[in-house]
């Protein structure tokens, strides 16, 4: 937990910056070109990040389950692997071997849930991107019937559509990592806000 807050926190500044710098003058240039484009840019790049705003709660709980059970399943086999020889004495191998699918079967129904949510944010955003696309063209095309555009400025309208989506691909991974860190946070908090039960001797 401690080392993905680190690790985040030390490159993501910088990318956050280039990837909405590069946003800003894809969609200047398509303002540029036409403003009903610019408007389309616009709009879509809009619908993206309000996308992953919608699904950040979701998101971060299913890494802080994913990050928990994670936790204790090494957990488990940090403290089985130093007490073996008690577990071998006391003839507790089937419990152990039983407690440990128990965990590898909770650690792999949320890390089954959680990747699959990211495939589904993907899916959104890439739909997104298709549907962008097509407004964009079928725009492009009703413009250059109209004689207000040419051959040209459609390829390059469809073309800024297109490098678009890299930066919004490259700022919806940062928001899965900024989600991650997240869950990591709150483990790091619930860990700090663990107690011992035991609070004194009775002696």
């Amino acid at each position: 937990d401690v080392s993905q807050l680190a690790s985040l926190f030390a490159q993501l500044a910088l990318r956050v910056l280039a990837s909405g710098l590069l946003i800003l003058g894809v969609l200047a240039l398509l303002w540029l070109e036409d403003w009903r484009m610019g408007l389309a840019g616009v709009i879509y790049a809009l619908l993206v990040l309000t996308v992953l705003q919608l699904v950040q709660r979701r998101n971060v709980a299913l890494w802080q389950a994913a990050r928990a059970s994670e936790a204790g399943l090494v957990g488990f086999v940090e403290e089985r692997l130093n007490g073996r020889e008690d577990t071998l004495a006391n003839g507790g191998v089937p419990y152990v071997l039983r407690r440990l699918a128990q965990l590898q079967q909770v650690t792999y129904r949320t890390q089954t849930r959680v990747r699959l949510f990211g495939v589904f944010i993907f899916s959104v955003t890439h739909l997104l991107f298709v549907l962008a696309t097509a407004l964009g063209l079928g725009l492009g095309i009703w413009l250059y019937q109209q004689g207000q555009a040419t051959i040209g400025a459609v390829y390059l309208i469809v073309y800024y559509l297109s490098i678009l989506r890299e930066p919004l691909e490259q700022m919806r991974a940062q928001v899965d990592e900024i989600q991650q860190a997240t869950a990591s946070l709150q483990r790091v908090q619930e860990l700090f806000a663990l107690r011992p039960a035991v609070t004194g001797s009775t002696i």
